[in-house]
């Protein structure tokens, strides 16, 4: 049975451009604020060609930021693979809800059967790379396939890490953007100025947190209005980018398992679309058309519809078709987090001013 995934894998690449509107009529939109060679943060404006066209763009969701939300998507529908590690709270942390996925940091201060993680086979096999580790990644971490992964610790020279170059690259993009601006304020219901000295006994409580001691940081007082250039109205906006079907074919994978991976990268992009595009408070973004999410196969120009339950059926079955030195497993890799990380994590749970009073204890 010829499958979306199969039809496609032949392509070099598919071409992502879906027309949004920002939910407010005005265009007004809180766009991510970036530090460009250690300046000031501020929205990040770009010229971009759109259709060919050189037009004036702001970033409202970097290609990274893209990855995790359609990552987070697929973790909470589908059964997918996972490594976890749990804390001594009982708490588990996902492969999914790490940065590095697998590959996160967080996995080299746990360990497995009492034996480190970065010594036990699985991690072992994907350290040395080439065929074997594909495999291990598919069959355990298959979005660190999808969306990328480096191996950037360890005594393995970086040069020579392990790297998987993400095949999903996209980004939306603000189109004409103008400044806009980001207004705060406060109102005080007791009438409390905000330069009004605290108490005595409020101030060296505040202290004892790291704080100044001011009004403003106990949430009282009122604060005077104030608007500062963070946000853009835009004309309109735009999903773009990218999946490499050449990147896909050029893992060391049986076809079968690239068909699961493509079907697993378009369920990703299916989902958000049918989802929304929320990125944040006040970035609320719509489809201009209705319907599924169109693309486009390269070099041939097919236009191909992506729709969630479509997909979804297509990924079962592809799964179920994969040879058993491939299947997925059906329960997670739990591993337990050593002390390094569980005191890490402790002093995280500790309050302000219980860090503040461990660090003056450690002073003095």
């Amino acid at each position: 049975m010829t499958t979306t995934a199969r039809r496609l894998l032949s392509q070099m690449a598919l071409e992502v451009q879906v027309p949004l509107r920002v939910a407010n009529p005005s265009g007004l939109v809180r766009s991510p604020a970036f530090s460009v060679d250690g300046g000031p943060f501020a929205p990040l404006r770009q010229t971009r060609y759109i259709r060919g066209e050189p037009v004036e763009t702001v970033l409202l969701d970097s290609v990274e930021s893209q990855a995790n939300r359609q990552e987070a998507l697929l973790y909470r529908h589908l059964p997918l693979p996972d490594v976890q590690v749990e804390l001594f709270d009982g708490r588990r942390v996902s492969q999914y809800e790490a940065p590095g996925r697998i590959l996160d940091a967080i996995f080299r201060e746990a360990t497995l059967g009492g034996v480190p993680f970065h010594q036990t086979p699985l991690f072992q096999a994907i350290a040395r790379g080439g065929e074997e580790a594909e495999g291990a990644l598919f069959r355990h971490s298959p979005l660190t396939l999808v969306y990328g992964g480096w191996l950037s610790y360890g005594d393995i020279p970086p040069e020579v890490a392990p790297k998987w170059p993400r095949l999903v690259a996209l980004e939306i993009l603000g189109l004409e953007p103008r400044e806009a601006h980001r207004t705060s304020s406060r109102l005080d219901p007791l009438g409390v100025p905000g330069e009004l000295p605290l108490p005595e006994a409020m101030s060296q409580a505040l202290k004892e947190q790291g704080k100044k001691g001011r009004l403003s940081e106990a949430g009282l007082g009122r604060i005077p209005p104030t608007a500062s250039p963070m946000d853009v109205a835009v004309r309109g906006a735009v999903l773009v980018g990218a999946v490499s079907l050449v990147g896909l074919r050029n893992l060391r994978l049986p076809q079968e398992a690239q068909e699961a991976l493509l079907a697993l990268a378009l369920l990703g992009l299916a989902l958000q679309h049918k989802e929304g595009y929320r990125l944040r408070s006040g970035a609320d973004l719509v489809p201009e058309e209705g319907g599924c999410l169109r693309v486009r196969a390269l070099p041939s120009g097919e236009e191909v519809c992506l729709e969630v339950e479509p997909l979804r059926e297509e990924l079962d079955r592809l799964l179920g078709e994969l040879p058993e030195e491939l299947r997925w497993p059906g329960e997670p890799v739990v591993l337990q987090a050593n002390e390094t990380l569980n005191q890490l994590y402790r002093n995280a749970l500790l309050g302000k001013a219980e860090r503040a009073k461990a660090k003056r204890e450690k002073e003095g």
